[in-house]
């Protein structure tokens, strides 16, 4: 999916992140929706947006 621009596989909670780039809150929710939950394989989505950058 050329939205995903990172993958991490974590520990904790969750088991892979993924750094998406897209345009504005309309596309993600359309990724979301639309992409990630057509696949079979997910169970669970949870979205965490970046609203500004302290230290890059």
């Amino acid at each position: 999916m050329d939205e995903v621009t990172e993958c991490y596989n974590v520990s904790g909670n969750h088991d892979y992140m993924l750094k998406v780039t897209v345009p504005d809150m309309q596309a993600s929710r359309a990724f979301i929706t639309e992409r990630l939950g057509n696949l079979n394989i997910l169970e669970k989505v949870t979205s965490v947006f970046v609203m500004s950058t302290v230290k890059n």
